[in-house]
C-alpha cells in the first residue's frame, strides 16, 4: 500500500463525494535534518565492481541502457522505529516502475547516521533482477556491485553529519575556553592591581561600580624619591620590581623622573632594565 500511495494517484470516496479535498492521498511528509533539507542526487557509474569475484560489470547494460542515479534523503529524527521505520528504506526503481527495496540497516555502513537517510535507486539494467514478492533482488554480480556502492555512498553521506558535529563540538570546547581564559585573565588583573597598588578599591556600594583608571600624577621637579621594594630582604634567586615614588618642593607626589637601573655587583643582583626587575642569582 505504501508503495501504491508513493507511485500512484489514490483517490478516497466517502458517501459519494471524494474525500482529502478531492486530492490524492499522500504518505506523511519526512521533515529532513537541519542542512540537509535538499535531496543528495548522485549519478551511478557506468561499471562498477563485484564484490564476490571482483570483476567490472556495466550498469547500463553495455550502454543499452541510460545510466542511474541515487537520490538519498533524510529525516530529521531516527527512523528505525516508529511509522518511519517502514521508509527506511532503498526503493529500486527500473522500467515496470518499483521492483523491490532493501531496508538501509541491511546495508554495510559504519554509522549511526544511516538510521536517518533513506531513498531511491532508480537503474534500468536492475529489471530482470525483479522477484514476484517486490522485495529483496534476485543477486546477481550487478545486484552485488550496485548495492555495495549504495553502502558506500550512504557512509560517505553519514561522514558528512559526523564531521559536522565535530566542528560544531570544537567550536563549542573553543567559546567555553575563551571564556575561562577571559575570567582568568580577570581574576588576575584584579590581583596585580591589588599587588602593585594600582586601580580603586571598593567604593560605598561595596564593589559594584566599574573599576576606574588611576588619575595619572601631574609632572614637576623631584625634590625627593623614594625607593620601595616588593621584599626588603633577598634570598636565592629571587624577582622583585622596585617602585620610584617622587615628591616635589612642597612634598606633592609628582610623576617620578625617568630613570636607568644599573647594578654595581651583578654577584648580589642583576637588573634587567626593560622591564625593571631586580633578581638575585639563583646560586650562592
Amino acid at each position: 500500500m505504501r508503495m501504491t500511495l508513493e507511485m500512484c494517484d489514490v483517490y478516497a470516496v466517502t458517501n459519494h463525494k471524494l474525500a482529502n479535498n478531492g486530492k490524492p492521498l499522500k504518505l506523511t511528509e519526512i521533515p529532513p535534518m537541519p542542512g540537509a533539507e535538499d535531496p543528495r542526487v548522485i549519478d551511478i557509474p557506468e561499471t562498477l565492481v563485484d564484490p564476490v569475484s571482483g570483476t567490472e560489470v556495466s550498469t547500463t547494460d553495455n550502454g543499452s541502457e541510460p545510466a542511474g542515479t541515487l537520490t538519498l534523503l533524510t529525516s530529521d529524527t531516527r527512523m528505525w522505529r516508529g511509522a518511519k521505520k517502514s521508509r527506511h528504506n532503498i526503493l529500486y526503481k527500473a522500467k515496470s516502475g518499483y521492483i523491490g527495496y532493501k531496508p538501509v540497516t541491511e546495508f554495510d555502513v559504519a554509522s549511526t547516521y544511516r538510521e536517518r537517510v533513506y531513498g531511491d535507486c532508480v537503474l534500468m539494467s536492475l529489471e530482470p533482477t525483479k522477484m514476484n514478492e517486490r522485495r529483496a533482488l534476485a543477486m546477481s554480480p550487478l545486484v552485488r556491485a550496485v548495492e555495495t556502492w549504495i553502502g558506500e555512498q550512504i557512509e560517505l553521506y553519514a561522514k558528512e553529519f559526523e564531521a559536522r558535529d565535530r566542528h560544531k563540538h570544537d567550536q563549542e570546547e573553543k567559546d567555553a575556553l575563551a571564556h575561562i581564559n577571559a575570567a582568568l585573565d580577570s581574576w588576575k588583573n584584579e590581583l596585580l592591581d591589588q599587588a602593585l597598588g594600582e586601580g580603586e578599591g571598593p567604593g560605598e556600594d561595596e564593589g559594584k561600580n566599574p573599576r576606574r583608571s588611576p588619575t595619572p600624577l601631574p609632572q614637576g621637579e623631584a625634590a625627593r624619591i623614594e625607593l620601595s621594594l616588593t621584599f626588603y630582604r633577598g634570598g636565592v634567586g629571587v624577582a622583585m620590581q622596585p617602585k620610584l615614588n617622587a615628591f616635589d618642593a612642597s612634598d606633592n607626589p609628582i610623576r617620578p623622573p625617568a630613570v636607568t637601573w644599573t647594578s654595581s655587583d651583578e654577584t648580589v643582583a642583576s637588573v634587567d632594565d626593560s622591564i625593571r626587575v631586580l633578581t638575585t642569582p639563583g646560586s650562592r
